[in-house]
């Protein structure tokens, strides 16, 4: 479980140490994907051997939420409380679909980890 080569999980090298330790909270932080805003963070998860963003994409989809591993981020800029990620939009709207019953079981992250990679190979 969880042996994806991308290491979706893990935040990157040269990540913020605060931000890595999960010191520093990123409730409310902007999300920025590569072409465009995409919401903000609602909350920050360690589950499972998993770190990940809980991302409110109110206005850009009104009443969805969304999953977001660690390791798509691909920059945190704690001054202007900005998430940057290295993934677009559209990559991030297909995304599976985030439900709090099923957040915390190993089939949910496995769904996610899959489908983030495969965002990396094409």
């Amino acid at each position: 479980m969880f042996t994806d080569p991308y290491q979706v999980w893990q935040w990157r090298t040269g990540t913020d140490t605060a931000v890595a330790t999960g010191t520093r909270d990123l409730g409310g932080f902007r999300v920025e994907a590569a072409d465009r805003f995409v919401g903000t963070v609602d909350d920050s998860s360690s589950v499972l051997g998993t770190t990940c963003l809980v991302v409110d994409n109110d206005p850009w989809i009104p009443g969805r939420k969304m999953i977001l591993p660690a390791g798509t981020v691909d920059d945190v800029d704690c001054a202007g409380r900005t998430v940057h990620l290295d993934r677009t939009s559209d990559q991030i709207r297909e995304s599976p679909d985030y439900d709090p019953t099923t957040f915390a079981r190993p089939h949910y992250y496995d769904q996610v980890a899959h489908y983030f990679a495969g965002t990396y190979r094409r």
